[in-house]
């Protein structure tokens, strides 16, 4: 129990010094309380103070952004619009820069075409500006600026040539004559047309063609007179070639039969020997079967008649006054008119059998020189072509002169053996034709003797 008391005691004290100090932190909670609620106020009032200014700043600054937002997107506008000019002016150079090179292509077309125009004579006079117009399109360093300058300048030389050619033209120079040397004159300018004309009176159209120099086509002393006198007095008549040179062209081209003969290659020549070989023997042949001797049927029956009435020996003195083949068979049948039917044909047979070669020699050349020409004309075509196809591999196919030999001589080898195959073909048909009318005029003339002496076999 003593225990018990003591511990009620401890507990006693122990409630009364807690109740103690709970006293005194409440009394430090409140002053604590009433000393933030001060500071509160204070901060509030500061609050308040700083209220206004800042939302002055706060008003400032989003006028601040409302400007530099507009200032931004007049920036972005400019920009894209710059970029939208940048654009359209980079377009505008390409495009200004495609009609530069246009225009310089059209230029440098009409400076190249300017010399081909022009009448081979006229170059001696605008060969320095030309070249030089021409050599500035090859300048690797040259700007646009230099090249369009000297290409403009060949405009200029066309039109002062233009105005120098109106109503005619004279000027010195010189140019190949007939002879192929050079000659000094005067040279008259007539629209396309351009004369020649020494002091001498020797003149002619300048050949209207591809040459490095002029050449003169000499026509006549005459015209080479009209020429001189238009150089002389600055006018008169001149001989006009209404064909602007091509008639005189066309001419040039002409070769003889020799120089004809020569383009065909080597070929043309077994042509032209067969050839000659044929005719020579087609007229041997032609003089042999015209000029045999057929007797007519007529003969016949006076021979058979003579058999019949006087005999054998009136009737071989009838048969040695004829002549021919005609007359050799006769005789051979009247000889075996006695004998068989049967053996009578068979003589009379063997007697045209042994005329018949004779009658036809020579006729077989003249048919295989007709089968063996065209032959070798195509053999000189392909000779021909491969020859120009071995001139395109090196020269290629630019320069239609330098495959002139090739095809000439395919062409021309097709040409003679064509010439000599059908001649050739005719005059065999005509000897043929000939020779086995001759034939069966004796067969039929051997049947009508069998028949007309059958009365001696009985």
């Amino acid at each position: 129990m003593k225990l018990h008391h003591y511990l009620f005691l401890a507990l006693t004290l122990a409630c009364s010094g807690h109740a103690a100090g709970l006293d005194d932190m409440t009394a430090q909670g409140d002053a604590n309380v009433r000393q933030a609620i001060d500071e509160l106020s204070t901060l509030r009032a500061k609050v308040s103070e700083s209220k206004i200014p800042l939302a002055r700043n706060l008003d400032t600054l989003e006028q601040e952004v409302i400007s530099l937002r507009k200032e931004a997107g007049r920036v972005q506008g400019a920009r894209d619009s710059l970029g939208v000019n940048l654009e359209m002016l980079k377009n505008e150079v390409k495009t200004r820069n495609e009609e530069l090179d246009y225009l310089s292509n059209l230029l440098a077309e009409y400076a190249r075409s300017l010399k081909v125009r022009m009448n081979v004579s006229e170059f001696q006079l605008y060969e320095e500006p030309i070249m030089k117009t021409l050599d500035v399109l090859t300048l690797a360093d040259a700007d646009d600026g230099t090249i369009l300058d000297t290409l403009s300048e060949s405009i200029d030389l066309g039109l002062d040539r233009a105005g120098e050619v109106i109503g005619g033209r004279v000027f010195k120079g010189s140019a190949i004559t007939e002879s192929g040397n050079y000659a000094g004159g005067q040279f008259v300018l007539l629209g396309p047309l351009a004369y020649f004309c020494t002091a001498d009176g020797i003149g002619g159209l300048v050949e209207n063609g591809d040459t490095a120099q002029p050449r003169v086509d000499f026509i006549s002393k005459a015209a080479g007179a009209q020429i001189l006198a238009v150089v002389t007095n600055k006018g008169g008549p001149l001989p006009i070639d209404s064909t602007m040179g091509n008639a005189l062209a066309i001419a040039a081209t002409k070769d003889s039969l020799a120089e004809h003969i020569g383009k065909g290659g080597i070929w043309v020549y077994p042509i032209i020997g067969f050839a000659a070989i044929s005719l020579l023997m087609g007229i041997i042949k032609g003089i042999d079967i015209y000029s045999t001797k057929v007797i007519p049927f007529s003969a016949v029956n006076d021979v058979v008649a003579l058999l019949r009435d006087k005999g054998v020996p009136e009737a071989r003195h009838y048969i040695n006054a004829l002549e021919g083949p005609g007359a050799e068979m006769l005789k051979q049948g009247v000889a075996a008119a006695s004998e068989d039917r049967e053996t009578v044909e068979e003589i009379l047979s063997e007697s045209v059998l042994r005329i018949q070669p004779k009658l036809e020699r020579m006729l077989p050349f003249i048919s295989m020189t007709a089968a063996i020409s065209p032959l070798l004309g195509l053999l000189g075509t392909v000779t021909g072509m491969i020859n120009t196809f071995n001139l395109i591999t090196v020269f290629g196919t630019g320069d239609a002169k330098t495959l002139s030999s090739g095809i000439s001589e395919a062409l021309i080898t097709t040409e003679f053996g064509l010439i000599v195959a059908i001649p050739a073909l005719v005059l065999h048909a005509i000897l043929s034709r000939r020779v086995h009318g001759i034939l069966a005029t004796l067969e039929s003339q051997a049947i009508s003797f069998v028949n007309g002496t059958g009365f001696m076999r009985k």
